[in-house]
């Protein structure tokens, strides 16, 4: 492999040197970039607030991949695109892709984005940020077998291109309905009424064609902006339904 991504949890933090040193031996890969995260996800597996370590291992034959590490010292002196191209000494024609790793606790993350996307306007950034806890310190980067508390870990990548997909692409169905009663991640009534039977409701008001697709394929949409009354695509944290009782 040309280079590995690693995501472990935030409870692996005070063996964070340790993990990422011995993978790029094992794995053989010369190149290892990763993060901590709150979740890790694997082939058909998907586990949050689990102890353990997701890896993938890429090979990309004839492609230059570039590390970057960003301080939020950089990110606070920068001014303007032209400052980032001498910053990581690549160019617009150097990226095809970046794959970008962040801190989510430094400061100026939004405007340094809009900065560098302009001094790499052809070049796609994606990734995501670090969610290894709610605190300032539960969050590092993983460059080659070592930790580090750099804001921003930028992977550049030419000669190969990368497409992005969605994975989450679900379709409003019904009407909202307010949680009246709950335990944790037990929903007992919706808007006082049994839960199970507003979402038997729910699903008996689709069409046909829409019965079949929500087969096996039903979702809850928490509502970010609790107190927004016109809720739109986007407004929503998508989570699975484990499972339905009509007699709780």
């Amino acid at each position: 492999p040309a280079v590995g991504f690693l995501l472990v949890p935030a409870v692996w933090l005070p063996q964070s040197d340790a993990v990422p040193d011995r993978l790029p031996l094992h794995g053989r890969s010369p190149l290892l970039v990763g993060t901590i995260g709150a979740g890790l996800i694997g082939t058909w597996k998907e586990a949050e607030c689990a102890s353990g370590m997701s890896l993938l291992l890429v090979r990309l034959p004839h492609t230059t991949l570039t590390p970057v590490l960003i301080s939020a010292a950089q990110i606070e002196a920068s001014t303007g695109p032209a400052y980032w191209t001498r910053e990581t000494g690549l160019g617009a024609e150097d990226v095809d892709t970046w794959i970008i790793l962040a801190n989510p606790f430094v400061e100026g993350l939004e405007g340094w984005l809009a900065e560098w996307n302009l001094a790499y306007p052809d070049a796609p950034s994606i990734g995501g940020l670090s969610s290894g806890g709610p605190e300032k310190g539960e969050h590092l980067l993983l460059l080659d077998g070592k930790a580090t508390d750099a804001a921003v870990l930028a992977l550049a990548i030419k000669g190969s291109t990368v497409r992005t997909i969605v994975s989450q692409g679900c379709k409003p169905v019904g009407e909202p309905f307010t949680i009246t009663q709950a335990d944790e991640n037990l929903v007992y009534a919706l808007g006082s009424r049994p839960a199970y039977q507003g979402l038997s409701e729910t699903f008996n008001g689709l069409s046909d064609d829409e019965k079949e697709r929500a087969r096996g394929n039903l979702f809850a949409g928490l509502a970010a902006p609790e107190y927004v009354t016109d809720l739109t695509r986007g407004d929503f944290l998508v989570r699975h339904l484990l499972g339905a009782d009509p007699h709780a």
